[in-house]
């Protein structure tokens, strides 16, 4: 099975969703009708849940397949299995 996308890919693509997630939640708080608040909110919030999902699911290590610190920056080591990362 082909892989979907690394794990450098896979980071920056949260960081991506979350970021976009975030700004159309304070994009939100502008004064629009309440429909149109209601629709950024949600957008918003699907996007940073969608950030989450991502980063749980492709943020792995290609070796071992154990989850990387997200908080951390690009490891050049798994933490788990001890191999070096390319």
């Amino acid at each position: 099975m082909a892989k979907i996308t690394s794990y450098k890919h896979a980071k920056k693509l949260y960081f991506i969703y979350a970021a976009i997630g975030i700004l159309l939640m304070l994009i939100a708080q502008s004064p629009f009708s309440t429909t149109v608040k209601w629709v950024l909110m949600v957008l918003g919030g699907l996007l940073i849940i969608g950030a989450f999902v991502w980063v749980i699911a492709f943020y792995k290590c290609p070796i071992c397949q154990s989850h990387l610190p997200v908080s951390q920056g690009l490891p050049d080591y798994c933490p788990t299995c001890g191999k070096k990362l390319e």
